[in-house]
């Protein structure tokens, strides 16, 4: 469907003035609620979104290692549901209703997160040195309060 085809400059200006949401006004795509325009628009959207974040779980600047990457893209809504809330079955795809093509699975059959490859402990080792040094100016800092003099100063 065409809202209005313009072929001279100030047409294009009218344009340019339209909002968005007008996209909403197109003709779906076939096996969608949604026309050309506003999929464009929404992919664009959802791109930025994810390649726009360093912290986004994907992203190769994120914090995760390999290994944790890897167990994300393996856990499901039915996983996290299970292991977390005392239920007995869940659907396979847990974010639709069960139904013949949709049918419930035991809790007991989804497989058991292993989760091994958060076991890293440099960050706690990094936390505790930073609370050591901190723990020895407290040290140094009440000597000087009691003997009223300043603590020669050493690097920690």
């Amino acid at each position: 469907m065409k809202v209005f085809a313009c072929s001279d400059v100030t047409c294009r200006d009218e344009l340019d003035d339209l909002d968005a949401q007008v996209a909403l006004l197109e003709e779906p795509e076939e096996g969608a609620i949604i026309g050309k325009t506003f999929i464009c628009i929404l992919a664009d959207q959802f791109a930025r979104l994810k390649t726009g974040n360093r912290l986004f779980w994907e992203h190769e600047s994120s914090i995760f290692t390999m290994e944790q990457r890897n167990y994300v893209k393996q856990v499901t809504l039915a996983n996290l549901l299970c292991s977390n809330l005392p239920l007995h079955a869940v659907p396979t795809n847990a974010f639709l209703p069960p139904s013949d093509s949709n049918p419930l699975v035991k809790c007991s059959d989804l497989p058991v997160a292993d989760l091994m490859p958060w076991k890293d402990t440099s960050l706690i080792e990094k936390m505790k040195k930073v609370e050591s040094g901190s723990r020895q100016q407290d040290k140094v800092h009440k000597e000087e309060i009691k003997t009223g003099k300043e603590a020669p100063k050493e690097e920690l």
